[in-house]
Formats: C-alpha cells, structure tokens, sequence
C-alpha cells in the first residue's frame, strides 16, 4: 500500500534526534511522502532544509493558531519570499482552528 502523511512536522525539535529513523521506519511501513508543514517564520527555513535533505518531504509554510502572536510585522512578505524561495512548496497551516 502507498500511503502519503498529510499533515506532519518533521522540524519538531523534540523529535529532531530521531528523524532520520523515523523517516526510514515510516518509508519501510509504506509511506512514500510526507507534507511537512511549517507552523511559524522561525521554522520555515528548517522545512526548506529537510524537502532539500529528502525527496519525499513536501513543504509547506504556514501560521498555526499557536503561534499567530509571535509572528512579525513582515510576516506576509517573509511568507511570499520563502514561498518564491521554495517554488515547490504549498500554504499549509493557515488558522483555520480556533485560537
């Protein structure tokens, strides 16, 4: 079966130290690509790196809820630059939940 991770955060630091194993674990169970999503500016570089690192990782950039008061006033124009930047990428996380 091919499956695709819809909606994951392989940038998360808390599992940064085991990425790469879970990467090839998850691939060995079938899954053939990932959407990495970007939740804040501060980690829309890291996005960009790992979809460089890997051909399976699908990026995309983005503002979750969580951390819509930490963005900066030039938020919209670092998101069209990186956007510009990584031409593969799509808009994921867009605050569509609750605050």
């Amino acid at each position: 079966m091919r499956l695709f991770d819809a909606h994951c955060h392989l940038q998360d630091l808390r599992i940064r130290h085991c990425l790469e194993d879970t990467v090839s674990a998850t691939e060995g169970q079938g899954v053939q690509q990932f959407a990495c999503n970007g939740t804040c500016e501060d980690d829309w570089p890291q996005v960009a790196q790992l979809a460089e690192r890997h051909h399976n990782i699908k990026p995309n950039f983005g503002l979750h809820p969580w951390f819509l008061q930490s963005r900066s006033d030039k938020w919209l124009d670092n998101l069209r630059k990186q956007l510009e930047e990584v031409p593969q990428a799509g808009l994921g996380e867009v605050c569509l939940a609750t605050v």
